[in-house]
């Protein structure tokens, strides 16, 4: 075949692949319908206002990050992913039919209408009437653009929502990330006290001091954040005390994004249904209160034992790169290039143990409970008799371990004020794996 064939065919296929990358691109018979019979045209992350007056009038504003804030009727957090569903709603509602220009508009329950929605963006506003709902449910009119459309009934209560459904309908506008501290008081005492540690992890301060376990009082923090309001009582109110909320039967002080919230929980919400167990709420950076549900918060009212940590280490265990245990038996491991676990001591790897299901076993060791560290000799402590070293970059965890003349066997992190007693079939493991490595001792101790 000739060089000139070639190019021309190769000029043949380049042309079919940009036919059909265009033709790609262009929008079906289906989408052009679609967009013809819309009720208008707009895409819904340009607007940046959105107000209705008349029946249930509310503003909304766009704050810099992409979130929603309500500046009418009230100065409130506006649920975000509420006000991108409306929008997109609206941007996506097509004309069931337009109405002739005869029609009377009083008819048509558009002089005046019954709500007046704006919203204003860069190519904007779009200014949409609501009017009355047609015979037969056959569906509601709108005016826009000086037209009259005939649109899905269902549109009506998306038009016409209350403003409650605008506003946030978590208790907190703070989310558990943004959360630095905690304390809960109760009849005047201080009952839960937590910070966040600046290297990551939590530390509990009342009513005793230690680790905290990071799972668990961050599902504690979820539960309150993200609290939901089952309805707004009432917008700034002059006097909390007749809502139980001054004093309050729980106050919650947190600091978040460097400013102090206080969130109170108050008495019985009266008529509610019982199984609900609402009572009334108040957030000092939120103007209303609130009623919210006792059931979504009954984290609050667990054992603070359950936020101690029972972890061996304060570190996570992916950053560990070695393990070295002195004492009743002498071994160290450490991490190979591949992220596995290999033994350094004894150099030989020993025939039976694996360096991985060791490493794996001590990852996974938790405590079952704590005891207080009043008498380290009672629990075979002082002197431990092992200490295993967890190491990695920046940081080097001891932890000491012993057995009181029951056979329990315990474990004392270091620089903490209590040891934590070893669950026996996982640790009886761990020992097993101990007593395979050569130069480790066959017997156990005394």
């Amino acid at each position: 075949m000739k060089r000139s064939t070639w190019i021309l065919l190769a000029v043949v296929a380049l042309l079919a692949s940009f036919i059909a990358l265009w033709e790609r691109k262009q929008p079906s018979t289906e989408e052009i319908a679609e967009r013809r019979n819309r009720l208008v045209d707009f895409k819904p992350d340009q607007v940046t206002q959105l107000s209705r007056s008349g029946q249930g009038a509310v503003s909304l504003v766009k704050e810099k990050g992409g979130g929603w804030r309500v500046s009418q009727p009230v100065d409130d957090a506006a649920d975000r992913y509420g006000v991108e569903g409306f929008l997109d709603r609206i941007s996506k509602a097509t004309v069931l039919r337009w109405v002739e220009s005869t029609a009377s508009e009083a008819q048509l329950g558009l002089s005046p209408p019954r709500a007046v929605w704006t919203l204003k963006g860069p190519t904007m506003p779009v200014v949409l009437d609501v009017g009355a709902k047609a015979p037969l449910n056959e569906g509601l009119y709108v005016r826009i653009g000086g037209r009259t459309a005939l649109v899905a009934p269902d549109l009506e209560s998306l038009l016409l929502e209350p403003v409650s459904s605008f506003r946030s309908k978590d208790l907190l506008t703070v989310g558990t990330a943004d959360i630095q501290s905690l304390k809960v008081v109760r009849g005047g005492a201080e009952t839960l006290a937590l910070s966040r540690n600046p290297t990551g992890g939590w530390t509990v301060t009342a009513p005793f001091s230690d680790r905290g376990d990071s799972n668990q009082i961050e599902n504690l923090l979820d539960d309150i954040s993200l609290c939901p309001v089952d309805q707004y009582v009432s917008d700034k109110p002059a006097d909390l005390s007749s809502y139980g909320l001054d004093p309050p039967s729980t106050d919650i002080l947190l600091t978040a994004k460097g400013q102090s919230i206080e969130a109170k929980l108050g008495k019985a919400v009266p008529g509610g249904a019982p199984e609900k167990r609402l009572v009334y709420a108040w957030v000092s950076n939120r103007p209303s209160v609130m009623a919210v549900s006792l059931n979504s918060l009954k984290s609050l009212d667990q054992d603070p034992e359950k936020l101690r940590s029972m972890s061996l280490i304060s570190h996570d265990f992916y950053d560990v790169q070695e393990i070295g245990v002195s004492g009743l038996y002498a071994l160290a491991l450490k991490r190979d290039e591949k992220l596995g676990w290999v033994f350094t001591q004894p150099k030989v790897q020993p025939k039976g143990a694996q360096a991985s299901i060791l490493a794996d076993g001590l990852s996974s060791l938790r405590g079952e409970r704590a005891v207080p560290l009043t008498e380290p000799g009672a629990l075979g402590l002082s002197p431990p008799a092992l200490t295993i070293t967890f190491q990695g970059k920046g940081f080097s965890d001891r932890v000491d371990l012993g057995r009181d003349s029951s056979g329990t066997w315990y474990a004392h992190p270091a620089k903490r004020s209590v040891a934590l007693v070893l669950p026996e079939r996982a640790w009886g493991k761990i020992v097993a794996s101990f007593t395979l490595v050569k130069g480790a001792p066959k017997a156990g101790p005394k």
